[in-house]
């Protein structure tokens, strides 16, 4: 009798939770606006349009002031350079809008959109008696993530940073140097602070360009269980500046990268500016190796002298202005 009367009341209970439940859940239905099939799918384009989309812009890095948006480096063949937007340039609207006091984030965010979107833009371009101003509209195009090389003008000195060493460096290395025929710079400075992949034929292109031809750039060697003689890589001729004034390096700097920047530091007469190399010397066959050996257990680095760069990192110059400055002196970022 008393187990018939547990089992009456734990149902009357579950039954009283039950409405109770269902009358909050109408309750709340009823104070809530309700969401038609429509809006849902507004919604659902809408966040589609926003985040799935592939989004474009300039092709530019952008530095604000307070009169405006400089143009620090624009990618050869992108939207920005396209429309006529050189390095140096400051824009001074955004369809409209004055960009006078501007931070970063809200440029970037005005600058790109879905690809095929358009912008208006007004530039000043120069200083003084020479400056003049221009309205242009640029196509938001896909940016070219792949690109390698970076310069930036400023002062009159123009810094090209080099971030890995492939086929195509050498032809975005002459479109960035193609700068000192169009503007007037003093000073040119080889940026190779966060170099340290690439292979041995992407290496000897650079070197060649800057360094007269048979010029020794160093030797290699292959790491295997016998030992195997140094073989020497010279430049192959195809100078293609001989402007270089400094070259800047850091703890990044490592491989093929730092091998690049002892042979210009040895061979011409420039500043080693930064701060000092990783001293690593191998490239190792899952990652970074010659396409020219493609077998053993990876390849070894040395200088022109033959000494093996793991553990004899590069050191700047210690009277340099990088070093002084260093908080200030922080390349294109």
């Amino acid at each position: 009798m008393k187990r018939k009367i547990s089992s009456l009341a734990l149902m009357f209970l579950s039954m009283a939770l039950t409405l109770h439940l269902t009358d909050n859940a109408l309750r709340r239905a009823q104070e809530c606006p309700q969401i038609t099939d429509s809006s849902a799918a507004n919604r659902t384009a809408l966040h589609a349009e926003t985040w799935l989309l592939p989004s474009g812009g300039l092709g530019a890095m952008i530095e604000c002031e307070p009169n405006g948006i400089r143009i620090v480096t624009s990618l050869p063949g992108h939207a920005g350079a396209k429309s006529g937007l050189r390095i140096g340039d400051r824009i001074v609207a955004i369809d409209g809008q004055s960009v006078k006091g501007c931070n970063e984030p809200w440029a970037i965010k005005q600058l790109r959109g879905k690809i095929g979107t358009k912008v208006v833009l007004d530039v000043e371009r120069g200083d003084g008696l020479t400056q003049r101003c221009f309205r242009t509209e640029v196509e938001r195009r896909h940016i070219d993530t792949q690109y390698s090389v970076y310069s930036r003008l400023r002062d009159n000195e123009l810094t090209i940073r080099v971030l890995w060493l492939a086929p195509e460096t050498p032809d975005q290395i002459a479109e960035h140097l193609a700068q000192l025929s169009q503007r007037k710079v003093d000073r040119v400075v080889l940026d190779l602070t966060h170099l340290s992949n690439g292979d041995l034929e992407s290496l000897t292109e650079v070197a060649s360009m800057f360094l007269p031809e048979n010029t020794l750039i160093g030797q290699y060697s292959q790491i295997s269980l016998c030992e195997t003689q140094k073989v020497e890589i010279y430049t192959q001729g195809n100078q293609f500046s001989d402007q270089l004034t400094a070259v800047e390096v850091g703890p990044y700097t490592a491989r093929t990268g730092e091998l690049l920047a002892r042979a210009i530091a040895e061979n011409l007469d420039v500043q080693v500016i930064g701060k000092e190399t990783a001293g690593l010397g191998t490239l190792d066959n899952r990652t970074i190796r010659s396409r020219a050996s493609r077998a053993g257990y990876g390849v070894e680095l040395f200088d022109a002298q033959g000494n093996s760069l793991d553990g004899n990192p590069l050191k700047p110059d210690f009277w340099s202005w990088s070093n002084l400055l260093s908080p200030v002196a922080t390349g294109l970022d």
